[in-house]
C-alpha cells in the first residue's frame, strides 16, 4: 500500500530527497486512508505507518532494485528501474 505513494512522492521532491521528506509528503498523500491502527505508537516509539513505510522502501531497494544503492544514510533516491515500475503501474 506504500509502494506507489513513495515512489510519487520521491519523483515529485525530484528523484532524490531525505527520508523525513519523502515520509512527511507520503503521509499528506495517505492520511486520509490511515486507521487508528496506522498512527498508533509502537514500542519502539515510532508510528505504525512510519515503520510499515520504511520496511517497505527496504524491501523495495534490497530486493527489487527500485532504488539507487550507493546513497548517504537517510537519503532516498529512485532508479531508473523505480521509474519504470512506478510509469507501469500507476494510471
Amino acid at each position: 500500500q506504500y509502494r506507489i505513494p513513495i515512489l510519487q512522492a520521491l519523483v515529485e521532491l525530484g528523484g532524490r530527497a531525505q527520508k523525513k521528506m519523502v515520509l512527511e509528503l507520503v503521509y499528506e498523500k495517505m492520511k486520509d486512508d490511515f486507521g487508528q491502527e496506522d498512527l498508533e505508537e509502537l514500542s519502539s516509539g515510532q508510528i505504525r505507518w512510519f515503520n510499515t513505510a520504511s520496511w517497505e522502501y527496504s524491501q523495495m531497494k534490497r530486493e527489487e532494485g527500485l532504488f539507487k544503492e550507493n546513497v548517504p544514510n537517510g537519503i532516498w533516491e529512485i532508479s531508473d528501474k523505480g521509474r519504470k515500475y512506478l510509469q507501469e503501474n500507476t494510471p
